[in-house]
């Protein structure tokens, strides 16, 4: 069979309470039909791996907080 070449990407995520700008730890953040997820650490932060080029939903969920959403768009770049 033939090769394919798949590009993909890494988005850096940081999870703050709306309020008061805390990073929230061990938030649970999702790629909505993508399926990555990670989850963040004390700084609030974590890395998603292996996305595709494309639009990106995020979801984040943390026990005692309303769930967050952000929307962003992964760009492939030429080599």
């Amino acid at each position: 069979g033939d090769l394919r070449v798949q590009p993909s990407a890494a988005v850096a995520v940081e999870v703050v309470e709306s309020s008061s700008g805390r990073p929230v730890a061990g938030a649970a953040v999702t790629v909505l039909f993508q399926g990555p997820a990670c989850t963040t650490d004390s700084r609030g932060t974590c890395v998603l791996d292996g996305l595709l080029p494309g639009p990106l939903v995020l979801e984040a969920t943390a026990r005692g907080l309303p769930a967050g959403e952000a929307r962003t768009r992964v760009v492939a770049k030429d080599r």
